[in-house]
């Protein structure tokens, strides 16, 4: 009865997601060549920080031509490898499979990885470990990573071997991010998360072999533009912080997952656009629409264009 229980899980999620079927650099010579067929499956392993911006990002594929995109995203709010791996190794469904295309949004909770490996053949795919990790030192942050990615990474190689496998990094919590744990209450505090972030990304990079998308870096030189906010000490919130978005029509800040209307969610996607694809996110017509009943809080030309330069100065090197 268990076994046919997996079974009848995963006939539903291609049913329900039938709309979706059909810093560091690294040596990615190993890696299949992606097709040109016109299609870009894309498979987005982690948390909360790959769930937000997967919107921008299909729109940018849209509009640049792709004749079908389907960005997919096995995510469980927090989850770390180690909680991925071992929902694999038990054949546990704890994941909420969300994919984005044409159709709009679908998703459907209780997948497995394997389920999910099942559904296309994959273009790209990537792997984003908990930020939480990134507060300690370097040991205890690679220790989170390397009894379980290793494994992980075999077995989507098995199971998707035409996919190129990038590595995701996160970025550092904003200025004012307040947890039972942890307090960002200095500016130092969070360049020293965003180093660690990327330090852990280039040996995962050297250990593994992937390219890594650089979000870390991207993130720490928009805020050191003047268009967008990063509030001094003992200051309010002047403008919108990248993490800023819109919800029912309030404007709300957590200083720590991607905004829209702050511009967090679009720069993860110029990001992951070039990664992806090889192509410049500067040329790409797509503008997300960010509205209200009758207010618009869509970013403007000058903030689309500071964010395509950043992610495109850090991605293309």
């Amino acid at each position: 009865m268990k076994q046919l229980t997996k079974i009848l899980c995963c006939v539903l999620a291609v049913l329900l997601l039938s709309g979706c079927a059909s810093s560091p650099k690294a040596d990615d010579t190993t890696q299949a060549t992606q097709k040109d067929d016109g299609i870009m499956n894309i498979l987005l392993i982690g948390n909360s920080s790959c769930y937000y911006w997967t919107d921008e990002l299909w729109g940018m594929l849209d509009a640049a031509g792709y004749e079908e995109v389907n960005v997919y995203n096995l995510y469980y709010s927090g989850a770390t490898l180690e909680q991925h791996y071992n929902w694999w190794k038990n054949g546990e469904g704890a994941c909420e499979l969300i994919c984005v295309n044409a159709q709009g949004r679908n998703s459907m909770k209780g997948i497995r990885l394997a389920d999910a490996l099942s559904l296309q053949d994959w273009d790209n795919i990537s792997f984003l470990q908990a930020s939480k990790y990134y507060l300690g030192n370097f040991e205890d942050a690679m220790a989170s990573v390397t009894p379980y990615f290793g494994e992980l990474l075999d077995f989507v190689k098995e199971k998707a071997p035409n996919a190129k496998i990038f590595w995701q990094e996160s970025w550092a919590s904003e200025f004012g991010y307040v947890r039972a744990d942890f307090t960002m209450d200095t500016l130092e505090k969070q360049e020293t998360m965003a180093s660690m972030i990327q330090q852990v990304s280039a040996k995962v990079s050297e250990t593994y072999g992937l390219p890594v998308v650089p979000i870390s870096s991207i993130w720490q030189s928009v805020r050191n533009d003047a268009l967008f906010a990063q509030p001094g000490e003992n200051s309010g919130m002047e403008k919108f912080t990248l993490c800023t978005r819109l919800n029912s029509g309030k404007l709300m800040d957590d200083f720590d997952h991607d905004g829209d209307v702050g511009g967090g969610q679009y720069l993860n996607a110029c990001a992951f656009y070039e990664a992806f694809t090889g192509k410049d996110c500067r040329e790409n017509t797509f503008r997300p629409q960010y509205t209200y009943l009758s207010m618009d809080y869509s970013l403007t030309e000058e903030e689309i264009s500071a964010l395509q330069n950043a992610a495109h100065k850090v991605v293309a090197g």
